[in-house]
């Protein structure tokens, strides 16, 4: 039998710190990148307008991937945020 504290199991109180970890995942997911999925849903919504107008009936096609593709451009942007700094000093360590 699995020990217990607190009347708590160790499933269960590994199941609570599994779930307080993804909570916390979730958060920081959507504060580096709150700005591309905006970006991405507006783009996307008129991107599909736009295809419909030219079209003239439903379908879907390459404009259902501009949520994905601003994730993707968000994930290199803040990338590069990171290490332009250390990038820009070594520059001017090679060329000073």
């Amino acid at each position: 039998m699995a020990q217990r504290e607190f009347g708590i199991s160790f499933q269960v109180r590994q199941t609570l710190l599994l779930q307080v970890k993804e909570a916390y995942d979730m958060r920081q997911f959507v504060r580096l990148y709150w700005f591309w999925v905006s970006l991405g849903l507006v783009l996307t919504k008129v991107s599909v307008e736009a295809a419909y107008a030219e079209r003239g009936y439903k379908a879907y096609g390459g404009e259902w991937l501009m949520l994905p593709i601003m994730l993707n451009v968000g994930y290199f942007v803040n990338e590069a945020r990171m290490y332009l700094p250390d990038l820009i000093e070594e520059w001017r360590e090679e060329k000073g």
